[in-house]
């Protein structure tokens, strides 16, 4: 959505701009309406462009990231040393002196050292986007220029050395506040004092607040994670990765998830933690450290977030659970709920089935995700049960729903990570195999064990010799 709205901002932008080269229908347009409601209409496309460039630019680095390249930490530097020149030909475009009689075209030429400057050191799909667009329209004006009949706007009085001067101070002046207020303010990425790194570096992780805040939009994409590499995989893909209970299961070969201590989960927490930058980490809350009263859910919760750093817990349960997550979410605690399957539940309920097959079982699920949604939770996870009923929970309640095994229609989806690689032996009806990784790691290993017993590995490549004596 974020990357959509730029696109569609910058259209409106470039299209006036570009209409404003179009001298002949510039000129029927301005006889048709008159040259005041012309100049406000150009002024009021303009605007509305530049504000979606800037909601959509924003919405893309918090939600929709897609990196194309990484460039290297020297390219931080040039621009800095870019930009300073730029904001100078900026204002000489209005100061003109010897620097605008050299350049004849100091802004168009302030507008493609900037957007040059940005695309050396941003390597993301959007970055590109936005400042080759940029780059393209100062190129296709400077041409358009030399073919127009008229000069397009009152004259500017030319002056000498003292004019010059005014742009380098003024342009100094506008370089120092871009890097020091504009960016670090408006744009969220600090230019001076800080270490070479691209935008994509400083990019604030999601909060529970903006998972809340998509209700009805762009799908939330989710997995589960238990460590650092794959969360490091995940996070650029990913709004929410859970740190599941699933990991006593995927990780240690236990049959169910009752087993799994806090211990364990605020361990791979603080692995996900690390590997991670951008996406939303949710950490989920084990059987027996939350159930027994809100104090001890909201004190294992005070644990679990203080010594991982997460940004929200997630806890089983609907209507039983809806005093104790009013009682976290009152005291700053961000709860995601789950209903439907409930795996930590398994010794009551016998099997791992799905729920609400049956349309006479909706009421108490239906009555569950409406606890948990006034209750506070940000969200809700539903779990196997019939598409129909998660449809139609998702319609009712007014927090994202994130599906597993319930509908496309949930506003987000979330599937464990081994599952979907083809990792694990048995996988639920509900997970889609996008991979088959479990022959190819063991193919990978086969051939190592081989190499090793014919003594093939290590090779001369991978050994060190010794350091050739001094003559």
């Amino acid at each position: 959505m974020g990357l959509a709205l730029l696109v569609l901002g910058l259209a409106g932008f470039f299209g006036a701009h570009v209409f404003v080269t179009l001298r002949t229908a510039r000129g029927e347009l301005i006889e048709r309406i008159g040259e005041g409601p012309y100049k406000g209409l150009m002024a009021l496309v303009s605007l509305a462009g530049l504000i979606l460039i800037g909601y959509g630019f924003g919405q893309y680095r918090a939600t929709g990231w897609i990196d194309v390249w990484s460039p290297p930490p020297w390219t931080y530097y040039v621009t800095q040393i870019l930009m300073w020149p730029a904001s100078i030909f900026v204002v000489a475009a209005y100061s003109r002196g010897n620097i605008w009689r050299a350049l004849k075209h100091p802004m168009l030429i302030g507008v493609k050292t900037w957007a040059a400057a940005h695309l050396i050191s941003n390597g993301d799909f959007g970055s590109i986007v936005l400042f080759g667009s940029f780059l393209v329209w100062a190129g296709y004006d400077r041409m358009t220029l030399k073919h127009r009949s008229d000069p397009g706007a009152p004259a500017i009085p030319v002056g000498g050395h003292r004019n010059d001067t005014i742009a380098l101070v003024v342009g100094t002046i506008l370089y120092l506040a871009l890097g020091f207020i504009f960016h670090p303010l408006v744009i969220g990425v600090a230019v001076f004092g800080s270490s070479p790194m691209s935008a994509r570096d400083e990019i604030k992780r999601l909060t529970a607040p903006d998972i809340r805040a998509r209700k009805g939009g762009e799908p939330i994409v989710c997995l589960t994670s238990y460590h650092a590499h794959t969360a490091r995989l995940l996070d650029r893909h990913c709004d929410l990765i859970l740190v599941g209970d699933s990991l006593g299961m995927v990780m240690h070969g236990l049959e169910t998830t009752v087993p799994v201590t806090l211990d364990m989960m605020i361990l791979q927490g603080l692995a996900v933690m690390r590997g991670s930058k951008r996406a939303l980490v949710v950490v989920d809350m084990p059987f027996g450290s939350y159930e027994a009263s809100k104090e001890q859910a909201f004190m294992s919760a005070a644990r679990v977030m203080k010594e991982t750093g997460c940004g929200a817990i997630k806890v089983e349960g609907g209507r039983r659970m809806a005093e104790s997550i009013a009682f976290m979410v009152e005291r700053g605690v961000p709860v995601m709920g789950h209903i439907g399957l409930t795996p930590q539940s398994i010794n009551t309920i016998g099997s791992f089935r799905a729920q609400g097959r049956d349309e006479s079982d909706w009421g108490p699920i239906e009555e569950d995700a409406r606890a948990v949604a006034q209750a506070g939770a940000f969200s809700v996870v539903i779990e196997a049960v019939a598409e129909p009923l998660a449809r139609r929970i998702t319609a009712a309640v007014e927090i994202p729903t994130i599906g597993i095994g319930g509908s496309v229609a949930c506003d987000g989806q979330i599937l464990v990570l081994e599952d979907m690689l083809g990792l694990s032996p048995r996988v639920p009806k509900f997970v889609k195999c996008y991979a088959e990784l479990g022959p190819s790691i063991e193919a990978a290993v086969a051939a190592y064990a081989a190499d090793v017993r014919a003594r093939a590995f290590p090779a001369t490549e991978h050994v060190y010799p010794l350091r050739a004596k001094a003559k």
